[in-house]
C-alpha cells in the first residue's frame, strides 16, 4: 500500500490552469473554493486477496482515528472546520463498490456513510456536501479525481505527534526524487 496527500471531490473546474491548491494557491485553485476535501490516496497493491487485506487494515485504522463522544464519532482536528475538511473516502464505484461493504464492516461506531456526488456551493454559499457530525461521504474515485496537495503537505508531521526522520525527511527525499510527489505549479514552502 502507498499513499500521497492531496484534494479530492469537488466538482467545479480550477481557473487556474487546472491547478488544485491549498489556500496559497493563485486564485481561481483554491481546493476548497472548488469543493475538494483534503484526502489522502491509497494504492492497493498486489492480488486481489492481497488488497482487500490492506483495505480492511485502512478501512480499520481510518475509523480508528475519530473520538467517540455522547453524540457520535468526532475528527481529531475539530478546529479544521468547514467544506474542505469534510470526511471523504473515495471508492471506485463509490457506494456501488466491491470494498463499500468493507468499508460499512469496518465502521464499527456507527458513522453515517452518505454517497457523495461531489461538492458544489450554492448562490448563498451553502455546500452540497458539508462538514457533518459523525458522517463520512463514499465518493465515486472513477468520477471524482484526486489532485496531488502540494509537497510541504506530503510527510509531515501529525497533529501534535512528531513522526520519525525516516519518515518526514529521508522519504519524503525518496519519493521527491522518484517523481512520486513532484511540483504541482501551486506554491510551496519549507515544512517538515
Amino acid at each position: 500500500m502507498s499513499a500521497v496527500v492531496g484534494y479530492a471531490g469537488g466538482r467545479t473546474p480550477s481557473q487556474a490552469d487546472g491547478k488544485v491548491c491549498y489556500y496559497s494557491g493563485p486564485r481561481g485553485s483554491v481546493y476548497e473554493d472548488l469543493g475538494h476535501a483534503e484526502a489522502v490516496q491509497v494504492n492497493l497493491q498486489g492480488d486481489p486477496q492481497d488488497a482487500e487485506r490492506q483495505f480492511r487494515a485502512f478501512a480499520k485504522t481510518y475509523f480508528s482515528q475519530f473520538r467517540k463522544t455522547p453524540f457520535g464519532m468526532l475528527r481529531q482536528d475539530p478546529q479544521d472546520a468547514g467544506p474542505g475538511y469534510r470526511n471523504v473516502v473515495g471508492l471506485p464505484g463509490g457506494v456501488d463498490s466491491p470494498l463499500f461493504p468493507l468499508l460499512q464492516e469496518a465502521n464499527v461506531n456507527g458513522m453515517k456513510l452518505l454517497p457523495g456526488n461531489g461538492n458544489t456551493y450554492d448562490a448563498s454559499g451553502a455546500p452540497a456536501e458539508g462538514d457533518e457530525f459523525n458522517t463520512v461521504w463514499i465518493l465515486d474515485s472513477n468520477q471524482l479525481g484526486f489532485n496531488r496537495a502540494e509537497q510541504y503537505h506530503q510527510f509531515h508531521n501529525g497533529l501534535g505527534k512528531a513522526f520519525p526522520k525516516s519518515y518526514t525527511e529521508d522519504l519524503k527525499r525518496q519519493m521527491a526524487a522518484a517523481g512520486t510527489i513532484g511540483e504541482t505549479g501551486c506554491p510551496e514552502f519549507f515544512y517538515f
